[in-house]
């Protein structure tokens, strides 16, 4: 559908503090983008730029080199997934339900996946099927990590966004879900992290606390 999207020469305050001053960062498909920064350097303000849920005081935002309008934004939003930090909120009932459950909506019913492939993603990401028939909120939090990213995967949408993906994870869940995101194709990646095991699978990283 689209190749890019960069955000070019973006100056942005917040409260009163220079966030961004010229900030350049161009999201390909095919590229996993990192970024990192502590709390407060703007990690959330791109990707609420991306969505067109924020906007630069100045600069531009460019799908495939064209200024970005209203309803690409819309357009972005519909292609976006995004994976929480903190998935608590994301599901009730039993697991199976819970990933069901994001196909209600009508922009993903046809995407609606069968149970073949549900189990698939499933096992990729380290866990046994039976999990399934668990109760969403009586998983750990690893799980629901996890869990999350099936869901994200299962929509196939064109952008993919992980905030802090690694969160709750032990070592080797942490290496399970770094090679199932390096292995994804055709698609934007962006994730925000500290994870010295996520920033090796980046193609290329932004530090925000240099820009």
């Amino acid at each position: 559908m689209f190749k890019s999207i960069e955000l070019q020469q973006v100056y942005k305050n917040f409260t009163e503090r220079e966030l961004f001053a010229g900030l350049d960062i161009n999201f390909k498909v095919g590229d996993i983008h990192g970024l990192i920064g502590k709390s407060g350097s703007g990690k959330s303000t791109i990707v609420n730029m991306i969505c067109g849920f924020d906007f630069p005081d100045s600069g531009k935002v460019l799908i495939d080199g064209k200024i970005a309008e209203a309803q690409d934004f819309k357009m972005l939003r519909t292609c976006t997934a995004y994976v929480p930090q903190n998935v608590n909120i994301i599901g009730s009932g039993k697991v199976r339900e819970t990933i069901q459950s994001s196909f209600e909506f009508k922009t993903n019913k046809a995407k609606r996946p069968n149970n073949e492939q549900i189990l698939m993603v499933i096992k990729n990401l380290g866990l046994d099927e039976s999990i399934l028939e668990s109760e969403f909120k009586s998983t750990s939090g690893g799980e629901k990590q996890r869990i999350a990213i099936v869901i994200a995967t299962l929509l196939d949408k064109q952008i993919m966004i992980f905030d802090e993906p690694s969160s709750g994870l032990d070592d080797r869940s942490k290496a399970i879900v770094a090679a199932y995101i390096s292995n994804l194709r055709d698609k934007i990646i962006i994730i925000s992290t500290h994870d010295i095991v996520l920033k090796e699978i980046c193609t290329s990283i932004t530090d925000l606390e240099q820009k």
